[in-house]
């Protein structure tokens, strides 16, 4: 979904992140955004079945398993993850420099 946005953005959204000269394959990407974009939906389709026929899905925070398709046996739901996220989230203090931790 990143790469979609980058595409519809245009350039000008690689050079907010300081990348000056486009890459070829982003230049192309530009010319032709339909066919790039259909690409990235067909691609990331076929990495995203391969990554889920293993039947493993784990969500690790700070080394800690939250998560795991295997032990479970289903996919948590959105909400889920952010309660999982959310209530460890309370078990670190805020840092020195006022900092915190947010979703």
């Amino acid at each position: 979904m990143v790469l979609i946005g980058l595409i519809l953005a245009g350039p000008g959204a690689l050079q907010s992140l300081g990348i000056q000269q486009p890459p070829s394959m982003y230049m192309w990407a530009q010319e032709n955004k339909f066919t790039a974009i259909i690409l990235l939906f067909v691609i990331g389709g076929q990495i995203e079945g391969q990554l889920l026929s293993t039947g493993a899905f784990e969500v690790y925070l700070n080394e800690n398993l939250m998560w795991s398709k295997l032990d479970s046996g289903r996919l948590p739901s959105l909400g889920e993850l952010k309660s999982l996220v959310t209530d460890e989230a309370h078990h670190f203090p805020t840092s020195s420099d006022g900092g915190h931790f947010e979703l």
